[in-house]
C-alpha cells in the first residue's frame, strides 16, 4: 500500500526495470533518457525536464539537461546545470556532470565552451576527460585550441598526452607525420 503522505510520483522513483546483468536502471532515468532520444517531438516534457535539471540535489539533473539539449538545443538552463555541476566541490558530481556533457560533445560542438571550464579543474582525471571529450570533434573544437595548448604543460602525463592528441585532431592532423600512411 502506498504511503498516503507521499505523492505517487515519489513512489515511482523506486521502481527499477530489471537488466540483464543486474537490477537495472531506474525507470525515471530511462524515461529521461528516452525523452532525450525522441528529440524535438518531446517538447511537451520540457517543463518537467527543466524542473529535474534545476534541482541541485537530484543526481539525474545532468541526464535531464542532456535531454533538454537534445529536445531544444543549448539553453541557459542546460548550460547553468552543467556549469554548476562542474564547479561542485564533490569530485563525483563534477565527474558525473562531465560524463553527461561528454555525451553531448560529439553531437553538439556548442558544448566546447563548457568543456573548457572543466579543463581548469584541480583533479587531473576531470581535466583529462574534458580534453578527451573534445578530441573527437576535431576541427570543430578550434575554440579550445589555446586552452589545450596550455594543457600540454600540465603536471599530469596523461593530461599532457591527451592534450597533444587533441591538438593534432583540432588542427586536422589526427596522426603524427611518422604514422601517416
Amino acid at each position: 500500500m502506498l504511503n498516503e503522505k507521499m505523492p505517487v510520483v515519489q513512489e515511482l522513483e523506486t521502481i527499477y526495470v530489471p537488466g540483464k546483468d543486474g537490477p537495472g536502471w531506474g525507470l525515471r532515468l530511462r524515461v529521461i533518457r528516452a525523452l532525450g532520444r525522441i528529440g524535438p517531438a518531446a517538447h511537451q516534457a520540457l517543463p518537467l525536464l527543466v524542473e529535474e535539471s534545476e534541482n541541485r540535489t537530484n543526481i539525474l539533473r545532468f541526464d535531464a539537461a542532456v535531454a533538454i539539449w537534445r529536445i531544444k538545443g543549448p539553453s541557459p538552463v542546460v548550460l547553468a546545470t552543467f556549469d554548476n555541476g562542474l564547479h561542485n566541490l564533490n569530485i563525483q558530481i563534477r565527474e558525473l556532470a562531465l560524463a553527461r556533457l561528454s555525451d553531448l560533445s560529439i553531437e553538439f560542438p556548442e558544448a566546447v565552451p563548457v568543456l573548457l571550464n572543466a579543463m581548469n579543474d584541480p583533479d587531473r582525471l576531470v581535466r583529462w576527460w574534458a580534453v578527451e571529450s573534445i578530441t573527437p570533434l576535431g576541427t570543430n573544437a578550434w575554440l579550445a585550441m589555446a586552452k589545450v595548448r596550455l594543457l600540454e604543460n600540465d603536471a599530469s602525463p596523461m593530461v599532457r598526452f591527451a592534450a597533444t592528441q587533441a591538438l593534432q585532431a583540432i588542427q586536422g592532423n589526427a596522426y603524427p607525420q611518422a604514422l601517416k600512411p
